[in-house]
């Protein structure tokens, strides 16, 4: 969601921020503040916010041209979610994003698009 654009947000909240659990972010004010910092730190990090006893770390997925096409998400139980973990798990998880988008960059849905063509 953060990288959406202002006006994308605006109207997402205009639908109203329903709350999943007691650690939802409903409040625009709050909402716009946590994608700002995500932003900043290239990182989501959630605990609790949709499911009672998890949480998530969250770093984006951006193509050849930079444009942000998904992201790549680590659910773990809440408990294990400690600044540690994370300091272990980040690493990871972005090493991981940048294989991926090595491989939006290197053209693998035009190769896998054409070779099934020959099938």
């Amino acid at each position: 969601m953060a990288a959406q654009s202002k006006r994308w947000i605006l109207e997402y909240i205009e639908h109203g921020l329903l709350s999943c659990t007691g650690r939802t972010v409903t409040s625009p004010d709050d909402l716009m503040r946590a994608l700002e910092a995500v932003r900043k730190q290239g990182l989501a990090c959630s605990k609790e916010e949709l499911v009672p006893g998890t949480g998530g770390l969250a770093v984006e997925v951006r193509d050849a041209s930079g444009r942000v096409v998904g992201s790549l998400v680590l659910i773990s139980p809440v408990l294990d979610l400690t600044d540690l973990s994370v300091q272990r798990w980040l690493p990871l998880l972005r090493s991981a994003v940048a294989a991926v988008s090595r491989l939006l960059a290197s053209g693998w849905r035009e190769r896998f698009a054409q070779s099934q063509q020959y099938e």
